[in-house]
């Protein structure tokens, strides 16, 4: 607090007017971004804070003030920035994805179909049948044939003689 306001007694007594005074006022503004929390690691910048900078920029405010307002790295500052530039999209991309399924929707009602007709069927036999009617060489993803009913939530019906 001391230091803030014997800077813009320095500015206003120095009868400095112009670029001077605006360099004063940046300097305090960064005096006030350094007494706020410390910065932040390894956190997705909010959709919030996300327009905070657009907004900001807008405005004219240089991206390293507003990164010290911020409390962001001002790389993050810029990419935003830079992002907004291209997309003139504010919101934050969505993470991760979808992961490929390694069998078609198709394939997998077979398999359901093949282990209710026989519920003694073999992993390698369900692999070749997948193999011979779709193509698709199965990566043994799973060791046995109770590991593939368990994650196709298939039923096995045992008939008793």
């Amino acid at each position: 607090m001391v230091q803030r306001s014997i800077l813009w007694e320095t500015a206003s007594s120095s009868g400095v007017r112009g670029a001077g005074e605006k360099w004063y006022r940046r300097l305090i503004t960064i005096m006030e971004a350094l007494d706020a929390t410390p910065r932040r690691r390894n956190k997705t910048t909010s959709d919030e804070d996300r327009k905070r900078v657009i907004t900001a920029y807008e405005n004219g405010v240089a991206g390293k003030d507003i990164a010290l307002m911020l409390n962001l790295h001002r790389a993050t500052v810029y990419s935003i920035i830079k992002k907004f530039q291209k997309t003139w999209n504010v919101e934050a991309a969505k993470r991760g994805g979808n992961r490929a399924k390694l069998l078609p929707e198709e394939a997998v009602q077979s398999i359901r179909t093949w282990i209710d007709e026989d519920c003694t069927v073999t992993l390698k036999a369900l692999a070749e049948k997948v193999h011979e009617r779709y193509s698709v060489r199965p990566i043994y993803k799973y060791r046995t044939t109770s590991d593939v009913v368990t994650i196709l939530n298939v039923t096995m019906k045992i008939g008793l003689l």
